[in-house]
């Protein structure tokens, strides 16, 4: 059996269903980037930027950008806390709200296209065979962290690349 065949298989996999919902959000004029801060911010009313950075572990520049952008865009709008001027307080627009329903219909979608030709019993198995793999890979180093620690994990690897 060729592992090196099956994992690659399994990124052409990944990288076909980023490139479905990349176009589709360009469709949308909206980055992927910026699907998941509207989203954290539809499901976290009254948020601030500093929420967001412990959220997602990335900088306060980049959220502080991207904050702006979706401002413009008529995403998110920022109000000063009544309680305290130095906080910003997010909340998310009717078009925040419309788009979130709109991507979550094209995400059903593209699952549901990705499995079309999957029985039940089909799926389920690969769900347990997919299991078996994350077990496996999940040594101690990396068990007890969350998809965004493993991300900023992956960027600190790039940055160092970088500076190399």
């Amino acid at each position: 059996m060729d592992y090196k065949e099956i994992m690659q298989k399994l990124g052409r996999i990944n990288l076909l269903h980023r490139l479905y919902f990349y176009r589709v959000s360009v469709n949308k004029n909206i980055y992927m980037g910026q699907l998941p801060i509207i989203m954290y911010v539809i499901d976290h009313d009254g948020c601030t930027q500093k929420d967001m950075v412990d959220e997602f572990l990335i900088s306060a520049p980049s959220i502080a950008t991207s904050i702006k952008r979706l401002q413009k865009a008529g995403y998110i709008t920022r109000k000063t806390d009544k309680t305290d001027s130095r906080l910003n307080r997010l909340s998310a627009t009717d078009k925040a709200h419309k788009l979130s329903g709109e991507m979550k219909k094209e995400f059903d979608r593209v699952d549901n296209l990705s499995f079309s030709n999957f029985s039940e019993q089909e799926s389920c198995e690969l769900d347990r065979l997919i299991t078996k793999m994350l077990d496996a890979l999940n040594t101690d180093e990396f068990r007890n962290k969350d998809i965004h620690e493993l991300v900023k994990e992956e960027k600190l690897f790039h940055e160092e690349a970088v500076n190399d």
